[in-house]
């Protein structure tokens, strides 16, 4: 099985804070500043979206003063939370069935005189082809209009699909970038579909309402966007084209369950680089999108080629 989120820098955040001790003499008081928030970039806004069917979500814990342990566990009936790593700060949280359910995190406020203990609640939701589970995953809608052809897809992703459309995502929280990679297929056969995808990436920080202009200057954050037709997860390349100017991708939303965005530009076919094409009105809207990895399947397989090639592209630009 390959790891699509390890493609796109796939990494665990492992960040550790050393709180300074503040002392004082007889003679002088002084203020607690309070604990640091506990935080995780894998659970925006401190959700869990999972499908009863999805493998686990995880994410590192950051701030307060590690290492940290479940101060009140979920219902087993729903969901289970084990913590790992050398500071307890690795949340692995594991979907059983159906339900709503939470799970309080604390920090050990004693080992660094960060009094009261710092806490913090993530929700955790387990719906029927719910999002934040392993895997490509999730629904909604992809258009494009190009000259090279156009292309509409919607509906759910199904990894192992050779008939019908569906619309997917993915997103992965890294050490190095935070990263989400929207795409849509046609199908008609295990060798022959119809697919498009976009992708943005902000290095060192958290995704945003932002436009992430194609090809990357430096650090900086960068969108791309591909389209391809009648191609095969053995020959992907003849028929890719990918983006190289333009407007970039604008994310418009970006949530724990849906991502929304769109994408204008010029770019040309992998295969032959002297046939270029223009592209607008490429519109993407994702719900419930998953995060981790990618089951085996043929959209999945021709989807990761495509994606391998654009970020070869990518680096190849940015040296």
């Amino acid at each position: 099985m390959k790891n699509l989120a390890r493609l796109l820098l796939g990494a665990n955040l492992i960040l550790f804070l050393a709180l300074a001790s503040i002392g004082c003499s007889e003679d002088e008081m002084t203020t607690d500043p309070g604990p640091t928030g506990i935080g995780s970039a894998a659970f925006p806004d401190d959700v869990a979206n999972l499908s009863p069917t999805g493998g686990p979500a995880v994410g590192a814990l950051t701030g307060g003063a590690p290492p940290y342990s479940i101060s009140t566990a979920p219902d087993p009936a729903v969901a289970t939370a084990d913590l790992s790593g050398a500071n307890n700060d690795t949340l692995t949280i594991t979907p059983v069935a159906v339900g709503t359910t939470s799970v309080v995190i604390a920090d050990t406020a004693s080992s660094s005189n960060d009094s009261p203990t710092a806490m913090v609640t993530i929700t955790i939701n387990v719906t029927e082809g719910g999002g934040g589970g392993t895997g490509l995953g999730g629904s909604g809608t992809f258009s494009v209009t190009s000259s090279v052809g156009n292309f509409s897809a919607s509906g759910a992703y199904v990894d192992n699909a050779t008939s019908g459309q569906g619309v997917g995502g993915i997103r992965t929280t890294t050490s190095s970038a935070d990263q989400f990679y929207a795409f849509g297929y046609v199908a008609r056969s295990a060798s022959d579909f119809d697919i498009a995808f976009a992708l943005v990436s902000y290095p060192n920080g958290a995704l945003m309402n932002a436009t992430y202009p194609f090809i990357p200057t430096g650090g900086g954050m960068f969108g791309s966007f591909g389209i391809a037709f009648g191609v095969s997860p053995e020959n992907i390349e003849q028929n890719l084209y990918l983006a190289s100017s333009g407007n970039g991708v604008n994310l418009t939303s970006i949530t724990a369950t849906n991502a929304a965005g769109n994408a204008s530009g010029s770019g040309y076919l992998l295969s032959n680089p002297t046939t270029t094409f223009t592209f607008e009105g490429a519109n993407f809207n994702v719900n419930n999108y998953g995060t981790g990895s990618a089951q085996d399947g043929p959209i999945r397989i021709a989807v990761e080629k495509a994606v391998q090639k654009m970020i070869r592209k990518l680096q190849e630009a940015n040296k």
